[in-house]
């Protein structure tokens, strides 16, 4: 077995809203293996993307404990949220290596060789030398994805990096990020809205619900035919009755937001 990377346990986050304090997400248990990727499905406002800033490190919980494995920790961990966040005077090339350089890492000749081969496999070859505001917003959201890959974290959170991406599109990056993941032995947490991509890339699936949010159901890896090809995977019949579970679990989690 594994050993684990992410435990959390009986975690409550709370913040102040004006003169009082509303509870964000509360009873929080999750365990996350090294090398798993993990998506989070729900309702907005559930508080999937406080989950992901109290893994990050950006926020401390409330109540009860989480540990991140501190051998992982070191190798970093990257964020890549819902905003872009690239820097407006530096080229896609150059703010894909801002991760390394905050790090006080410098990056070697295969380093830039991986970068181009990963903007090559994200679709962007030809736009290295443009700058943010020169590129659309599902391009912008493909840099800060590769920035985070770059430095080759121990952890990966990302909130919806694909959800500004073309339907066509979003199966090729979908390997290619899932590859990266794997070869890296990257422990990824990734909340998406998009139930196909869930079940296509993860090893667990998390549905949150709720208000304050907390977890309904937890979904194990389950076998499904064809799995290196997103295409013929989401054609076959498993496929198709994993996402009526999820989906018809989703729907009723709508009803506890």
């Amino acid at each position: 077995m594994k050993s684990l990377d992410i435990l959390i346990n009986d975690v409550a986050v709370r913040f102040r809203k004006q003169n009082d304090f509303f509870l964000a997400i509360k009873d929080i248990h999750l365990s996350c293996a090294q090398g798993q990727f993990v998506s989070v499905l729900g309702p907005s406002g559930c508080g999937k993307s406080t989950l992901l800033r109290l893994l990050a490190g950006l926020i401390t919980p409330d109540q009860g404990d989480l540990w991140r494995n501190p051998e992982r920790l070191k190798q970093g961990v990257g964020y890549v949220p819902q905003s872009y966040e690239l820097l407006p005077w530096r080229t896609l090339l150059q703010n894909a290596f801002i991760a390394s350089e905050l790090g006080g890492s410098k990056y070697t000749r295969a380093d830039v060789d991986r970068v181009e081969f990963m903007i090559d496999q994200f679709r962007l070859s030809g736009f290295q030398n443009l700058y943010p505001h020169e590129l659309s917003g599902g391009m912008s959201q493909r840099v800060a994805l590769i920035r985070a890959l770059q430095a080759r974290p121990g952890l990966l959170l990302c909130d919806e990096p694909f959800s500004a991406v073309d339907y066509v599109s979003r199966h090729e990056l979908n390997i290619a990020f899932k590859n990266e993941c794997a070869t890296n032995g990257i422990t990824c947490v990734m909340v998406t809205h998009n139930i196909e991509e869930a079940i296509y890339l993860s090893d667990k699936i998390v549905l949150m619900g709720g208000a304050p949010g907390t977890i309904l159901n937890e979904y194990p890896y389950r076998y499904l035919p064809n799995r290196s090809n997103p295409v013929l995977c989401r054609q076959s019949s498993e496929f198709n009755l994993f996402f009526n579970e999820i989906w018809s679990d989703l729907n009723e989690s709508y009803q506890r937001s």
